[in-house]
């Protein structure tokens, strides 16, 4: 047992999450996201027999049998939807206590089994469980999961992503307005008529403001960071609390408590 966990320590780079305080609340944050989408999840019937039974369930077009592997009854038919997450739930917990215990190899043990049925369970089974959100999340767990230097990648990976994002909004809705000004209100706070101006500048800003995330002056770190926690609190009144709690967690732990700059990797990773 001791060699294989020596190895699991070198494969995944656990050395890295025992040298980094930020690795370690990003680790936990990820855990208590799972924690969240599983309390989703425990109660919706996407993966159930019964789903299926029904032909509600929606596959991906790579796997049109996707309901066939269904193996959960949800209530009040049966409890093994329940018994399921309760089990995950489980893990994520012995994952809180491992890390609190620095025990990292098992506390990333424990974050990458979550992670795989979250994979398997969006991009295999039940193509209807599939958010941004959750994308998003699972996208941030990469680094910390599979790659060395973890602390650049995850770091850069944050910043990319909102460029990604603004990318995104390059079409007729975005550029126009009409994806809001179709909706009453449209903005809040927002002049109906200022809409197209507000739309375009944020895309501008999402495209800029992120890089200077990565920067090594202070002020522009501190500024691009406060102006990104102010965008993500006021989308709450578009979208809701989900995205915005996915996407604060990682930002405020990477560049708010611990925003020390990290060197880009060279050469062999050091830290194995």
């Amino acid at each position: 047992l001791h060699g294989t966990g020596d190895h699991y320590t070198r494969a995944f780079s656990i050395k890295e999450i025992k040298a980094s305080r930020a690795l370690q609340w990003l680790l936990g944050a990820s855990l208590a996201v799972f924690a969240i989408t599983f309390s989703t999840w425990s109660t919706r019937l996407d993966l159930s027999i019964e789903f299926f039974a029904q032909g509600l369930h929606r596959c991906w077009s790579y796997f049109p049998t996707c309901g066939e592997f269904f193996f959960l009854h949800a209530p009040p038919t049966g409890y093994t939807q329940l018994l399921f997450y309760t089990a995950l739930l489980g893990i994520v917990i012995f994952g809180f206590f491992a890390l609190a215990r620095r025990r990292f190899g098992l506390a990333h043990a424990c974050l990458l089994l979550v992670f795989l049925w979250k994979f398997l369970a969006m991009y295999v089974l039940a193509r209807s469980l599939v958010t941004n959100s959750d994308i998003y999340h699972l996208l941030l767990t990469l680094p910390l999961l599979f790659v060395s230097h973890k602390l650049f990648f995850s770091r850069f990976l944050v910043v990319f992503l909102y460029f990604i994002s603004a990318l995104l909004k390059f079409s007729e809705g975005w550029v126009l307005g009409t994806v809001f000004t179709s909706l009453t209100p449209a903005l809040p706070l927002v002049p109906d008529s200022t809409v197209p101006i507000a739309t375009n500048a944020l895309i501008l800003f999402q495209i800029i403001e992120p890089w200077f995330l990565l920067s090594s002056r202070t002020w522009l770190r501190r500024t691009a960071l406060a102006t990104l926690i102010v965008f993500h609190l006021y989308s709450v009144t578009l979208i809701g609390y989900q995205f915005p709690i996915i996407a604060l967690l990682p930002l405020i732990i990477l560049f708010g408590f611990f925003p020390e700059e990290v060197p880009r990797p060279t050469g062999r990773n050091t830290a194995r």
